[in-house]
């Protein structure tokens, strides 16, 4: 063999190997891509995903779609109306697109539509006595803007939005909902048996203890301050019964050993307060029903009617406050955006008053419901403060005449939300899912 014919024999095996060994990436990213960019947007947070269209520009136009789909799902369970209609006006195709998003109360919801995330928050119109609108809905503006897809008639955008709705609540959910309800009840009461049973001296010690706790995570720059916070989350976000105990015990040992608390203590009833934070706590993430359960709420309200002001006449009574503070504020974390929005101008303002909500998380008395990290306001809710029905942030309840007419008004206002509950479901059942367009 000559040596040209060497080389060329040579060159033809090295073109063989390197066609062998990259013709199948090209295609396998080819056929990927869509996947790949949806999985690890998914993880990202709304920064991110900024970060990484702005620097990379080759990326803009794979990552342009799902940022605006971001932005989209965070404006609805941020409840910022103005913000998802301008987003979802230039583009209502973006209604058919699913995502990933946090919402202020610590649920994460997956793989979830703008519709779904309204359906699951009972982001709806909100009526006051007379019938009008003072809350403009999430659900409604985004039924309106089903309309406007393109090339859609009207029974493929019906077929659109029931199948959404049957999404987030399938045909079982029903029972899942009715096991939750159960479930919710069962561990208010529990809780609510503790404190009825305490003595008043016991209810006062650990609203001291709640009242130092929190004044030394917020004030001090120290290592207690650290610890506390640190041992205090490991008790709320233990996920199993042995964590919890192992981190209450480790909270209370550390109480006593720093001189924070007595030893002789009577710990049950703060063991208990710390069950039902736990139990409240998300653990898991949100895929389908709704976010709230408002009955529960309902439910530790008559609670509160039935034992606490008929048997303590007196507001300031440690019990009466410990229940409003630790038990009617820490379920108040929970609730959807649209009630925080709701509370925070005042129930009894938009319902009696008729007063147009302007979708805003601040309160009368300064400060704002959401986020959680307030240092003022939000951050005591469920620990030295609660909400009241007329937008107020206050230690304990002042029972009156007034105020027991106030939270009559307020299960009104969750019983709208259940009517429109049983009216959506309805017509996603009968297929009647298109809802009459209450903007014309």
């Amino acid at each position: 063999m000559t040596l040209r014919m060497f080389k060329k024999a040579n060159t033809k095996q090295k073109k063989k190997h390197t066609r062998s060994r990259h013709k199948f990436k090209p295609q396998l990213i080819t056929r990927q891509i869509n996947d790949v960019v949806r999985i690890t947007t998914s993880y990202l947070e709304m920064k991110d995903l900024i970060h990484v269209s702005t620097i990379c520009r080759e990326s803009y136009s794979l990552y342009s779609k799902p940022l605006a789909v971001k932005k989209l799902l965070q404006a609805v369970i941020d409840g910022n109306l103005i913000n998802a209609e301008k987003i979802i006006s230039s583009n209502p195709t973006l209604l058919l697109e699913r995502g990933t998003v946090k919402d202020y109360a610590g649920r994460t919801h997956i793989n979830r539509t703008a519709y779904q995330l309204a359906l699951g928050a009972c982001d709806f119109n909100v009526v006051d006595l007379h019938g009008n609108i003072v809350v403009d809905g999430m659900a409604e503006m985004i039924e309106k803007y089903f309309q406007q897809l393109p090339g859609k008639s009207i029974q493929e955008i019906n077929q659109i939005i029931q199948n959404q709705h049957m999404g987030q609540f399938p045909e079982n959910y029903d029972e899942i909902e009715k096991e939750k309800i159960i479930e919710d009840s069962k561990n208010l009461h529990r809780m609510f048996e503790v404190l009825k049973v305490a003595p008043e001296k016991d209810a006062q010690t650990i609203l001291y203890l709640e009242e130092d706790i929190l004044r030394i995570i917020r004030t001090e720059k120290s290592e207690r301050a650290c610890e506390l916070h640190k041992r205090s989350q490991s008790i709320i976000k233990a996920n199993s019964i042995d964590n919890f105990q192992n981190a209450f015990s480790d909270l209370t040992n550390y109480l006593v050993e720093h001189s924070i608390m007595r030893a002789d203590v009577n710990w049950s009833l703060f063991k208990a307060l710390y069950q039902f934070r736990n139990y409240l706590e998300p653990k898991t993430s949100h895929t389908i029903g709704y976010h709230f359960n408002h009955s529960m709420f309902v439910e530790a309200i008559q609670l509160y009617e039935q034992q606490f002001v008929c048997n303590y006449h007196h507001w300031e009574a440690s019990t009466n406050m410990f229940y409003c503070q630790k038990v009617l504020g820490y379920i108040e974390r929970f609730v959807s955006v649209q009630d925080a929005q709701n509370m925070a101008h005042g129930i009894c303002q938009l319902l009696r008053n008729g007063e147009k909500s302007k979708r805003s998380l601040k309160f009368h008395d300064g400060g704002i419901y959401f986020p959680l990290d307030d240092l003022k306001f939000s951050r005591e809710l469920g620990y030295l403060r609660t909400v009241t029905p007329i937008g107020w942030t206050l230690h304990t309840i002042v029972q009156t005449d007034e105020g027991a007419a106030n939270w009559a008004i307020f299960k009104t206002y969750v019983k709208q939300k259940q009517q429109d509950r049983n009216l959506r479901k309805h017509r996603a059942s009968t297929r009647e899912t298109l809802v009459p367009n209450k903007y014309d």
